[in-house]
């Protein structure tokens, strides 16, 4: 007989007049369902006292002629990029470190080689499977090796930015914007929709582009969406992809019953385009890591 409550696992059950209970806590948590399952398999009754351990759980042994699987050994190449770039075009394991980029080669899955991207911050993960590792230059890898990661991208040579995001997320609206107040373009991108009790949202992250004749930063902060907690709303300045930026972040209170949620607003001018970005905090910090301009 199997009980489940809340987080804990139990399954009673008797053999030759022997009550037996297992129990595991917390089964739900990350990884903890997967780990009980692993260990329930492993589970054997056994005869009398004389089954020995070696009989109730033999071990298989290897043939004569089959080798001992031994794992590839990891190369740090830290910053040397020859290094890294040798042992990508043979897909064997390794690590790459810059002071913007962890790069890790994983090994080889079918025809792809695969290698996991990250910052050094851990907000940016990504996984990507390389086809024709062999002959691809990873220097260009904007071109040749980001096409094949687990984020989509986004580029706009007429607005000057780009931005990767989740291949979960859905590309809601991008283009250019017919204004009489200045606003050039929208960029905006939208999460798949989850339920906060009966009322249903997407997360979502939105790049506006305006002529720095009309738009200035006292119209960004008059332009904050309804719902600001005003008590809550933090203000500062920041580097943002080598511009000087002003971030606000604050509570949205009210939010159609579904209670209070955290926002975020970003005001950056290069050149003649001022750019808004507003975005929600799933996964905000780390597409707004990904945010690059173009020249």
């Amino acid at each position: 007989y199997q009980y489940q409550i809340w987080a804990t696992d139990e399954i009673y059950f008797i053999k030759d007049n022997k009550f037996f209970v297992i129990q595991m806590l917390d089964v739900d948590s990350k990884g903890g369902r997967a780990f009980y399952d692993l260990f329930l398999s492993t589970f054997k009754f056994i005869g009398l006292e004389e089954a020995t351990k070696e009989e109730a759980f033999p071990v298989v042994e290897k043939g004569e002629d089959e080798p001992e699987e031994k794992g590839e050994e990891m190369v740090d190449c830290g910053k040397d990029k020859e290094c890294f770039e040798q042992r990508f075009k043979v897909c064997k394991p390794a690590k790459s470190v810059s002071s913007d980029a962890i790069i890790f080669i994983e090994g080889v899955e079918g025809e792809t080689c695969v290698i996991r991207m990250g910052t050094p911050d851990g907000l940016l993960d990504m996984k990507c499977k390389i086809p024709d590792y062999a002959t691809v230059e990873f220097g260009d890898y904007e071109f040749n090796i980001l096409p094949y990661c687990n984020w989509q991208i986004y580029m706009s040579e007429k607005y000057g930015f780009g931005v990767k995001y989740p291949q979960d997320w859905e590309l809601a609206r991008s283009g250019g914007v017919e204004s009489d107040f200045g606003q050039l373009s929208s960029f905006w991108i939208a999460s798949d929709e989850y339920s906060i009790g009966p009322y249903v949202r997407r997360d979502s992250f939105i790049v506006n582009t305006w002529d720095s004749s009309f738009y200035s930063y006292d119209l960004f902060l008059k332009d904050l969406p309804p719902g600001i907690d005003s008590d809550t709303i933090k203000k500062k300045e920041i580097i943002f992809d080598g511009q000087l930026a002003i971030e606000l972040s604050y509570m949205i209170v009210g939010d159609a019953g579904s209670g209070a949620r955290e926002g975020k607003r970003v005001f950056v001018q290069k050149d003649q385009i001022v750019y808004t970005i507003s975005c929600d905090p799933k996964k905000c910090d780390k597409i707004l890591s990904t945010f690059k301009f173009i020249e």
